[in-house]
């Protein structure tokens, strides 16, 4: 079990060592400070080596931060269009997928928001390296029958499409209630 402390509260999630360091690189970015000596904080508490934190040290991360900023801003822009139409946004939240999405559903229910969209912090990493996001959205499940379930989700996956498109995005989604949206920059 790994103990990590942000904003003084502090927070317990079983972990290997990999994702203790990828949760800390990962609150460096979304905090903007300096990643590298966050995560070589870490990894030397965690018995990785120094090579490893020296290659994150020498990375150029100006053009692949820009492009990650550009990409947060523009997701940010979609998500306050969706919050008009009565969804329940979230960037950056909760350590991964299976902790984030109970974490989503309770608070939209609790809102009386039917409707959600959100990526997790384990994203910020990837939109940081790699140049894409994957979002995910649903429904509070309060619809009748399975098939009710799977229309309603598709639609509002079409509507996050759309917003995010309406952002000036590329989006990968071929329309499965059961698939995430992944989003990136359009290449110029």
């Amino acid at each position: 079990m790994f103990v990590y402390v942000k904003n003084s509260v502090e927070k317990a999630c079983s972990a290997s060592p990999a994702e203790i360091a990828l949760k800390a690189l990962v609150e460096a970015l979304v905090e903007g400070s300096d990643p590298a000596a966050k995560l070589a904080k870490c990894l030397g508490q965690d018995g990785f080596g120094v090579e490893q934190i020296e290659v994150l040290e020498k990375h150029d991360l100006t053009q692949t931060e820009t492009r990650f900023r550009t990409l947060a801003a523009a997701i940010g822009k979609a998500f306050l269009g969706l919050q008009k139409h009565d969804f329940l946004t979230r960037e950056a939240h909760g350590c991964c997928y299976n902790h984030a999405l109970p974490e989503v559903v309770n608070e939209a229910r609790d809102s009386g928001r039917s409707k959600f969209a959100f990526y997790t912090k384990s994203e910020v990493l990837v939109m940081q390296f790699r140049g894409y996001c994957v979002i995910r959205y649903g429904a509070v499940n309060d619809v009748k029958t399975e098939d009710e379930q799977r229309r309603r989700v598709r639609k509002i996956g079409q509507h996050v499409e759309h917003a995010l498109k309406e952002q000036g995005l590329a989006v990968a989604w071929d329309g499965d209630p059961e698939v995430a949206i992944r989003v990136r920059l359009k290449e110029e």
